[in-house]
């Protein structure tokens, strides 16, 4: 199997913008970081996109992204080099096509860094909040 290309079903642009607005709104102008299990995995391809013509010119800045730019593929948004912010979010995709071993590992990674608060679904998409466990966590931007 080619994860790169399988296509996932429910990947509409309408509930990529939902999830956007919702993450910055709940953010209310401070940084955040973002952990994505979605294909092809830890390409930020799609979202940087997503991130650059929508979420950045409607909201004035970009998230933190877990994983950094994978050569290749297009698209680059800010890693986390030092520290975390407060603000986490675990961003799951439709999830046809997606192993579950990804999703399990995530939130294995995820659970070492910040607790859930709570979780929202918008289409197939899942958005958990979460609270960095670093007492020095911080709300900068990139």
């Amino acid at each position: 199997m080619i994860l790169e290309f399988i296509v996932q079903p429910a990947m509409t642009l309408d509930d990529e913008e939902k999830v956007i607005d919702y993450m910055y709104k709940e953010a209310d102008g401070k940084g955040f970081t973002v952990r994505n299990s979605g294909i092809p995995y830890q390409v930020p391809t799609v979202w940087a996109y997503l991130l650059d013509h929508y979420g950045a010119k409607k909201w004035g800045y970009y998230p933190f992204w877990e994983y950094g730019k994978v050569l290749g593929f297009p698209g680059e948004l800010t890693q986390p080099t030092k520290g975390t912010t407060c603000l986490r979010y675990r961003l799951v995709e439709p999830t046809r096509g997606l192993p579950q071993s990804i999703i399990d590992r995530d939130i294995n990674i995820e659970n070492q860094l910040s607790v859930p608060i709570k979780e929202i679904y918008m289409g197939a998409f899942l958005v958990e909040t979460r609270r960095a466990i670093d007492p020095k966590c911080h709300n900068n931007k990139p």
